[in-house]
């Protein structure tokens, strides 16, 4: 998976002058009628349009110097050890058609999975990762599409046959692209307010809700095999002596502007909560379904008992008490500061 350098997500206006209006109209297409299509009609689409998408011109970045973090006194394992393991490849420059391929990409890639693994009762658990991209296709193609909605977390009895490594890396490149999406959009969002444009700033946040309800669904397809494989199979695999200490697939390059974008945009989104309150409410809800879906994949991997991979041996809470400072980190980026609000900046 090819992903942009996530502090140069282009605008709106420059990934629309290089697609040209012909396939911004065949976004819009795609968009309204991928409701109507099988999994594997929406792969194919989806395939075509990624062919018809100007070729790369840059190299990726392959010999990067590892970027050395710490929080809480800790390193943390680099961003070249995530995307490696991950693979994930950076371009080494910004590019509107790099930024729309990666999105055409994962939509792709999610669609033919589903195609390949799922029948269609159990597809419904995860139809909103593929209606989210195509909300944001659908943004950049001039239209709008209904509503995502978040369907309720529960636990398949019998999971599909499937290759545990396999779905987590590939989930992980999903949630990458989701995730450089929802910065997208709230700097669209961003842009939209500063030139008090009411009407572009509410379409930006149905995008963002949409993109947040897409990525609570994507923890659970992510997560959708037996917890004792991840136990014996995909935990052991990130563990320090493999990966580095404090490795997690959500503390990457991507994620943490995604935070930045989101502290950045806090008194935007203060003033959003009066003057577009509808919106501003369901991106909160959406963003609490992320929460309560990723508690709901980590208490099936035993997380109610166990550490988070990112702090095992340094914190005494479990890793489902971890991502509640999390979301209580996160969401308060969404209202007025309080002086009991956490700073977690990962």
């Amino acid at each position: 998976m090819f992903l942009s350098p996530p502090n140069l997500i282009p605008t709106m206006s420059s990934v629309r002058a290089q697609m040209g209006p012909s396939f911004q109209s065949a976004l819009a297409n795609y968009a309204l009628a991928v409701a109507a299509r099988t999994n594997m009609e929406s792969a194919e689409v989806l395939h075509e349009l990624y062919d018809r998408l100007p070729a790369r011109h840059a190299d990726p970045i392959t010999d990067e110097v590892p970027a050395k973090r710490r929080i809480a006194g800790r390193h943390l394992a680099d961003d070249a050890a995530h995307d490696r393991y991950f693979h994930i490849y950076r371009e080494s420059q910004a590019d509107p058609g790099t930024f729309l391929r990666s999105i055409i990409a994962a939509a792709s890639l999610f669609h033919a999975e589903v195609a390949a693994t799922y029948g269609p009762p159990e597809m419904q658990r995860f139809v909103a990762v593929g209606l989210g991209l195509a909300s944001l296709l659908g943004q950049i193609g001039g239209i709008r599409i209904a509503p995502v909605a978040h369907t309720i977390a529960v636990a398949s009895e019998v999971p599909a046959p499937i290759d545990p490594m396999r779905r987590w890396v590939l989930g992980h490149q999903i949630f990458g692209a989701l995730t450089q999406a929802l910065i997208f959009s709230l700097q669209e969002f961003e842009r939209a307010m500063r030139r008090r444009d009411r009407e572009g700033a509410a379409d930006a946040l149905k995008v963002a809700a949409d993109l947040f309800v897409a990525s609570a669904t994507a923890f659970r397809f992510t997560a959708d095999f037996p917890a004792s494989f991840y136990r014996d199979v995909v935990r052991p695999s990130m563990m320090t002596e493999q990966v580095g200490e404090g490795f997690s697939g959500l503390l990457s390059v991507d994620h943490r502007q995604l935070v930045a974008v989101m502290v950045r945009t806090r008194p935007l989104m203060v003033e959003a909560a009066s003057c577009l309150a509808s919106e501003h409410g369901r991106l909160t809800s959406a963003l609490n379904q992320v929460y309560d879906d990723h508690r709901f994949v980590c208490a099936q991997f035993d997380g109610a008992k166990k550490p988070s991979l990112l702090c095992p041996n340094s914190s005494p809470l479990p890793g489902v008490e971890q991502l509640e400072r999390y979301r209580h980190a996160r969401v308060s980026l969404l209202r007025s500061a309080a002086a009991t609000d956490p700073i977690i900046l990962e």
